[in-house]
């Protein structure tokens, strides 16, 4: 017969990591132990935002007015990230997510184009300048086009400014 201890610290990690689970952890387990255990986190992951849902314990419920306890950690940089000693609890369950799937300088164009779809966004860029346009205004038709995500109207006659 072989007799094993009972785990005591026990947490969950689900999103962006290699292997999600259920993770035991050192008595002093932190968010960082717990990623490393999940194989470490995907490459695009987003540190900026890793969440902690977490049961109160029974003898601490009194103190709050709900069983479970959200928790939001912010690591700016991946240094922040590997200093933290954030500690984790028996029941924890953290969320680490993905980035966005949204660039930063995109401008999607929808509605009575030629070439309706996603394009960089440049600064001050017309759309004849674009790889949308390339000067060939027979290409395209702005009058009547959403542009989604710009904040742009429809323009006076013979100005593209995006």
């Amino acid at each position: 017969m072989v007799l094993v201890q009972a785990a005591k610290n026990r947490a969950a990690i689900v999103g962006n990591v290699i292997r999600p689970g259920i993770y035991e952890l050192s008595d002093k387990g932190t968010v960082r132990e717990l990623v490393d255990l999940a194989g470490g986190a995907r490459f695009n992951t987003d540190l900026r935002r890793v969440h902690v849902e977490r049961v109160i314990p029974l003898d601490e419920r009194e103190k709050y007015e709900k069983d479970l306890r959200d928790i939001d950690l912010k690591f700016p940089t991946m240094a922040d990230f590997k200093k933290d000693a954030t500690p984790l609890i028996d029941g924890d369950v953290v969320s680490v997510l993905k980035m966005s799937d949204l660039p930063e300088n995109r401008v999607h164009l929808t509605g009575s184009v030629r070439k309706p779809g996603p394009f960089e966004f440049k600064p001050g860029m017309r759309i004849s300048e674009s790889d949308y346009g390339r000067g060939q205004p027979e290409a395209w038709d702005i009058y009547g086009a959403w542009l989604a995500d710009a904040d742009a109207s429809k323009p006076a006659e013979g100005d593209d400014t995006l």
